[in-house]
Formats: C-alpha cells, structure tokens, sequence
C-alpha cells in the first residue's frame, strides 16, 4: 500500500494475505503474563529477610513493577484508542485513512484478539467500500477460517463476503455462499444477520436483472434491513433501481413504477448521500437522482409507511 502519496492505492490481495498471515493473533507473552507475579513473589521474599539491602531491593523491585504495569497500560490504552480511531474514520467513510490506519496498527495488536479481530473486519469494509473487491474478499476468507462454524460473526461474514463476491462477478462463487446461509438466515431472528442476508440476497437479484423478483422480496425490506443502521439506504437504492428499470420494461405502468422508485430513492437518501450509494453499487442508474427533489411534500402518510409490496 502506498503511503507515501496522496494517492490510495490499496493492497494487492496477495499482500494482504501475507500481512494477515505475518501478524496474526499470538496471544500475550507467557514472560510479560508472569513478569508482575514473579516480581511481587521476590518482593515478598526480600522483604521477609528484614536486612536493610533486603527491604531496599524489594522497595526497588516493587517500583520497577509499578512502572512496569503503568507503561504496559498506557501501551494497552493508546493500541485501543487508535483502534477507535479506525472505526470512528470508517463511520465517517475515510476508508482510505481507515485502511492505512488498521494496515499499521496491526502489527500492534497481534496479543489482542478482539481488537485485532475488529480491526481485521473493518480492513474487509473498507477494502469493499473503496472497490478493492477481492482483497475484501481474501479478508473475509481470512477470518471466516479463524472462526468456529456457525458462528454469528462466521455467518454475517459470509453475507459480506457475498456481496462483494457479486461485486467482482464471482456469481457463482455468491450463489454458493447464499445457499450456504438460506437455513439459517430464513431461521434467525430479525438482526443483522438476516438483514445483511436479505442485502446480499437483494443485489444478487438486481445484479443479474431479476428486477421483478427483487420487487417481489421488497414488502417487508424497511422492517428486515433496519438492523443495518444507515447502510440500509443500499437496499432502498436498490430497490429505486428495479423500479425504475421496470418503467422501460412495462411503460403502461411508468407512473406506479416511476412513484415507487422516488418513495426507494428519498428513503435512501435520507440514510446515505446518492453519491455514496452510486459508488458502493454501480447498477444504480443516474436517473434516479433527480428524484428525490420531485417527491411530492403532500402525502406524508405514504412516506411514513414506506413502499408497498406489489400485487
């Protein structure tokens, strides 16, 4: 990855396997777990002996440890801080600050398992986000491997993974992934597992130009995507995309489809900006950025309630 320049070039995939690789977790020291208790056991010792160099000793010991711990956790506290920092540019879509961020910190956090995890996971949506497809989805695969089959965390990876799949026209290789999930998402409570489903799900659809059945799967979608926080915008930008696609294919209905896709589309863009959305997902077609500004402001029981599944 290039730091040097104002440029982001993100990592190749192989790179990024072999940083995943390089500095994956290794748990603390066994040394640095039992340096502190050794210690204290020496001071307990010296100081029992009751001679004057002794008791100093043990009082030098005992400073040595305090400063020790105190600068072992300060280390602890800024590795965190930086890691919050991470995701804080992740949340404001810096993805690139992101990526260079977690890429450095990494090396840091191999003793931290649930930091370095987070870290790893917020690598693979920045790494979607930016474009950088595959090398989303080696992250992905990296992490899948570490965690115990049907893990929560396992399963809303392979939802991720799916779609940047898709992204990179590994269609087949989504198709699996999703059959894979259909159980156990269709099973799962209302969370983001089945939202992040029901996403992946959704663009596979649109991607392949299954508008009608993306249509068909749209009744519910502001109750199942709403786990997904502002990222739910994605799946109403999608759903605004088989709408108006169906405006060429059935013109008699062009003011029913025409009124559906501007309900989608104002839904979205009150989550994300329609820039942000025509990036992540490029099928996003340019026309409907004009709608939102032509929403009528006279039917807001129509808005609150949402799109309504067709007949």
């Amino acid at each position: 990855m290039n730091t040097t320049t104002t440029q982001f070039v993100p990592p190749s995939a192989r790179q990024i396997r072999e940083h995943l690789d390089r500095y994956a977790v290794t748990g603390p020291s066994r040394l640095m777990m039992w340096l502190p208790t050794a210690g204290l056991a020496a001071v307990i010792v010296l100081s029992f002996t009751g001679q004057g160099a002794g008791l100093f000793l043990a009082w030098l010991l005992l400073l040595g440890i305090v400063v020790f711990t105190s600068i072992r956790a300060g280390r602890t506290r800024s590795i965190e801080q930086r890691a919050v920092r991470v995701q804080e540019l992740a949340l404001l879509r810096h993805y690139p600050q992101a990526l260079r961020l977690s890429w450095r910190l990494l090396p840091a956090v191999t003793v931290n398992g649930e930091v370095h995890g987070r870290l790893v996971a917020l690598m693979g949506h920045a790494l979607e986000q930016v474009g950088a497809y595959e090398q989303a989805i080696v992250v992905y695969d990296w992490l899948i491997e570490r965690l115990p089959q049907g893990h929560p965390a396992s399963l809303q990876l392979q939802a991720q993974r799916a779609i940047a799949q898709i992204a990179a026209q590994r269609l087949a290789d989504a198709d699996r992934s999703l059959r894979s999930l259909r159980g156990v998402a269709d099973g799962s409570p209302p969370g983001p597992l089945s939202a992040a489903y029901r996403l992946a799900i959704l663009y596979q659809l649109v991607h392949t130009g299954h508008d009608e059945d993306a249509l068909a799967v749209g009744g519910n979608l502001v109750d199942e995507l709403r786990p997904l926080g502002v990222e739910a915008g994605l799946g109403y930008a999608l759903m605004a995309t088989a709408e108006q696609r169906m405006i060429q294919r059935r013109p008699e209905e062009a003011d029913h489809y025409q009124s559906e896709a501007r309900t989608w589309w104002t839904r979205a863009t009150l989550l994300m900006p329609a820039r942000v959305l025509r990036a992540r997902f490029p099928e996003i077609p340019a026309e409907l950025e004009g709608l939102a500004a032509s929403l009528a402001p006279s039917n807001p029981v129509a808005r609150e309630r949402g799109p309504q599944p067709h007949d």
